[in-house]
């Protein structure tokens, strides 16, 4: 065996990994089963795992495991691999494994901190990163990934000094680069970012996730001629986050063909903000010719999104069953970018969405009584959001100062998150709460309707208010301000007319934006809905 493993080891060294492969594979297959071949599972797994095969490479990990349950290298290997894919307690377990054989293992200890991060276990995360950084303070790894944690906690001038530490380290750590120029973006320091985005794609051209953000950075400025064909990178099965899949049906995609005359299947994608946001290109191209177009959206959004126009046919998402017949189909995201969209070109006719009216009655009697001016409030969004810890507010409490406005209702339009803060408000901040009512959105686009005004953080109720034609003011975090709110405006090419955008100052928290709000809230005089 050992001349056949010491070839399949020169061939993986080598980068022939196939050659490596079948090498391996032959010495499990002719040799009796024995702790020998412990190495050459782990072999086997290492190769498999730098493919993303990773459930091979697990299997073959594990049988090397089971064969030398001391072998460190398959422990640490494992967790690694568990890590990746966001099996995060059999990682912890697996890297703390390898740490119980080998104290102070390295790779180990870097693989337990993302573990402890990406838990949101920040305390513990950070005491690894330093014992790591005590024993060699020049470890990179563990430099950049004190960076990525540090940038977690809010601690941003330490996580900048991080990446920057393990940049002059070595200048193509490409995570290093990647991570640095995602800080840069959200504090909008726009031009260091795309430097750092494109050094990171001159290292490694098919880096998705850095296509991906540079997309942003450039719709953030404006720039809708390079960022739309760059934010197609959202498609790539390599994204970290993958909500735009690409679907297998008998025809083609749409890549900008005549449309007169062509039936369209427009398929569901991204969160319920992006398809509200984008459905109305919908009606741009039914406008532009289209036979027939059908809307595939999730059952929260089907009600609503049957009211658009343009739109023959609304279904929910039914992969089993496969799609009808249609001469293209498209995601709604891609469709700006078939047809040349720039910020002066958004098709932003408004409403272009409305309540069902059959909705409208239902709630019109629930909110008859209300008195004065009805504000909507929404303070939380989903957890899972990647900016979260700056898009939501701390809590209710810090919209107090709203309350002070006279001959004014709120009305909390909250579901899931903050849902139990709205049950039970702070004293002096009395609040209906109608998040138990709202079935899906069409009931929240009924109630928005009956609204003066809607107050709220940067969510889905944000564009479903804009595409209402409904006054409605967003608070706009200073970090990570989303790319489709640009920088600096107060208003929103894709809402004119109906959108205030409020935004925090940097290194301000949210009172002084409150009271800004507060402060126009009492100017605020709105017309009785219909």
């Amino acid at each position: 065996m050992s001349d056949i493993l010491k070839e399949a080891v020169t061939l993986h060294d080598a980068g022939r990994l196939r050659e490596a492969e079948t090498l391996y594979r032959k010495i499990l297959r002719i040799t009796p089963r024995q702790p020998a071949h412990a190495i050459v599972w782990y072999n086997l797994g290492t190769l498999l795992a730098s493919q993303e095969r990773s459930r091979e490479a697990e299997t073959a990990l594990r049988a090397a495991i089971d064969l030398q349950p001391a072998l460190v290298e398959a422990h640490n290997n494992l967790g690694i691999l568990l890590q990746k894919q966001e099996r995060l307690a059999e990682a912890e377990s697996s890297s703390r494994q390898a740490l119980r054989l080998r104290p102070g293992m390295r790779d180990a200890l870097v693989n337990l901190g993302v573990v402890l991060r990406k838990q949101k276990r920040y305390q513990e995360a950070e005491a690894v990163y330093r014992e790591i950084l005590q024993q060699d303070p020049g470890h990179v790894d563990a430099i950049a990934n004190l960076g990525v944690l540090l940038h977690a906690m809010q601690r941003y001038p330490e996580a900048e000094t991080a990446y920057r530490e393990a940049l002059r380290r070595n200048p193509n750590h490409v995570d290093a680069l990647f991570n640095l120029g995602i800080q840069l973006w959200e504090e909008k320091r726009f031009t260091e970012a795309e430097a750092a985005y494109r050094a990171v794609l001159r290292l490694q051209p098919d880096h998705a996730n850095a296509r991906w953000n540079l997309s942003f950075l450039c719709l953030t400025v404006g720039n809708f001629q390079e960022g739309w064909p760059l934010f197609e990178a959202r498609t790539d099965p390599r994204l970290q986050e993958q909500n735009s899949p690409v679907i297998q049906a008998p025809f083609p995609v749409w890549r900008g063909e005549a449309v007169a005359g062509k039936s369209f299947l427009i398929v569901t994608e991204q969160g319920f903000g992006d398809q509200i946001q984008f459905c109305r290109f919908a009606d741009t191209l039914k406008a532009m010719g289209a036979s027939r177009i059908t809307l595939v959206a999730p059952p929260p959004l089907t009600a609503l999104l049957a009211t658009l126009q343009g739109v023959d046919t609304v279904r929910i998402p039914e992969p089993q069953a496969g799609f009808p017949w249609h001469d293209y189909w498209i995601h709604p995201l891609s469709i700006p970018w078939r047809l040349g969209i720039t910020p002066e070109t958004i098709p932003a006719t408004l409403p272009y969405l409305s309540a069902p009216p059959e909705r409208l009655a239902a709630w019109r009697d629930r909110l008859a009584a209300l008195p004065g001016t009805r504000v909507g409030l929404v303070w939380k969004g989903s957890p899972g959001h990647r900016n979260d810890a700056n898009r939501s507010l701390p809590g209710l409490a810090t919209l107090a100062p709203l309350w002070q406005v006279a001959q004014t209702t709120f009305v909390s339009l909250q579901k899931g998150a903050g849902e139990e803060e709205a049950r039970q408000p702070p004293p002096g901040q009395p609040l209906w709460h109608l998040g138990e009512g709202l079935t899906d959105f069409a009931d929240t686009a009924a109630v928005l309707t009956l609204l003066d005004l809607v107050i709220t953080i940067d969510s889905a109720v944000a564009h479903l208010a804009g595409a209402l034609g409904k006054p409605c003011w967003v608070l706009l975090p200073w970090h990570g301000t989303d790319w489709r709110w640009m920088p600096d405006r107060q208003d929103s090419p894709w809402y004119p007319g109906v959108m205030r955008l409020f935004r925090q100052g940097r290194d301000e928290d949210w009172s002084g934006v409150v009271a800004r709000v507060a402060a126009e809230l009492v100017l605020f005089q709105p017309p009785r809905p219909q």
